[in-house]
């Protein structure tokens, strides 16, 4: 006689940080990721524009935060380029189960920014049922994996963590695999070699759609292997250099007479009409303004003088007149001598 049992399907609960910035599962940071690579869309713009940048998580992911101190920093091996500076942490969307590994690595993790339940570590010892299927009590029960844990992560210390980046873990693999020469993975708990792409070289960073691009003006990329670019240092520039494959591509920006050095588009503009600028290859962010009496054109090095209004005045239309009767006059006397 075949009775019936549950087979119960589990997933980690959702956590919540007091303090934290005003994101959601509904607006949460696509810049933030400790994915590898920077989004494409992320680069080349202000902090501002980074933080207001949100997306909303898909069914089943909600906003995760990742939060760092000082005596407790970031792991050397997550980019450090995609870290929220005031919260010194790291967002992104994530199903619950998918954050587990993130223990091992310091920090703290949460899983839901928006729900005061526990973190991924008491979950691993405390998980809710949310949901169950029935089966017949005939059917075999799940292989356990104990041993080996799951596809992407492994056992270390009693708890199952992610591969680290670059590795993959299949089934049938007893520990991480390193990818092949030349490829990479884009973050972990890679689960196949198929997860291991082709790198992109110097001067180029893999984008979202995992292709290899250019580096955007005044970035650069000096890795063989690399998956995003890094800024130019402050005052540097490189937008009109071909290929962006090392920071020596970043040179300072001079400017030349009657123009001022803009910081916001790393590089030169004409100065305003009256002001000037005068100093060769210089990098001053401003232009002076005219002395009393003197004025200048847009992208002028020097003033002039303002030219007296009187002298601009138009000669008396009557002065004219009198040249014209007098012309009339000259006239009627040839014609009669002649």
């Amino acid at each position: 006689m075949k009775g019936r049992t549950s087979v119960f399907q589990v997933v980690a609960v959702i956590v919540f940080i007091e303090g934290s910035s005003a994101y959601s599962s509904s607006e949460c940071p696509i810049c933030y990721s400790p994915a590898i690579n920077v989004p494409e869309e992320c680069q080349g713009i202000s902090a501002e524009e980074v933080a207001a940048k949100t997306e909303a998580c898909a069914e089943g992911k909600y906003c995760a935060k990742w939060s760092f101190t000082e005596d407790d920093p970031l792991p050397g091996n997550i980019p450090n380029q995609l870290l929220h500076e005031e919260d010194n942490a790291k967002y992104w969307c994530s199903a619950p189960q998918d954050t587990m590994g993130f223990n091992s690595m310091g920090g703290t993790i949460r899983v839901n920014i928006e729900e005061p339940t526990m973190t991924p570590s008491q979950a691993s010892t405390s998980m809710p049922i949310i949901s169950q299927t029935e089966a017949s009590e005939s059917d075999p029960p799940e292989e356990s994996t104990e041993a080996g844990c799951g596809s992407g992560t492994i056992r270390e210390g009693g708890t199952c963590v992610d591969c680290p980046l670059n590795t993959y873990k299949g089934e049938g693999d007893e520990q991480c695999v390193e990818c092949a020469e030349g490829t990479v993975t884009k973050g972990l708990a890679s689960t196949s070699a198929d997860d291991c792409i082709q790198a992109c070289g110097a001067g180029q960073y893999l984008n979202r759609q995992d292709k290899c691009k250019s580096c955007n003006a005044n970035t650069y990329s000096d890795q063989v292997h690399n998956t995003n670019c890094t800024s130019c240092p402050e005052g540097t520039s490189n937008e009109l250099v071909a290929s962006k494959d090392s920071v020596s591509t970043c040179t300072v920006v001079k400017c030349s007479p009657g123009n001022f050095y803009d910081p916001e588009i790393r590089a030169c503009s004409a100065c305003p009409a009256n002001t000037y600028r005068k100093e060769e290859s210089h990098q001053h962010e401003d232009c002076e303004p005219c002395p009393d009496g003197s004025t200048s054109a847009s992208g002028d090095s020097e003033c002039v003088a303002k030219q007296d209004e009187k002298a601009n005045e138009t000669e008396d239309p009557s002065s004219g007149m009198g040249v014209f009767f007098s012309g009339i006059l000259m006239c009627s006397v040839l014609a009669q001598v002649l």
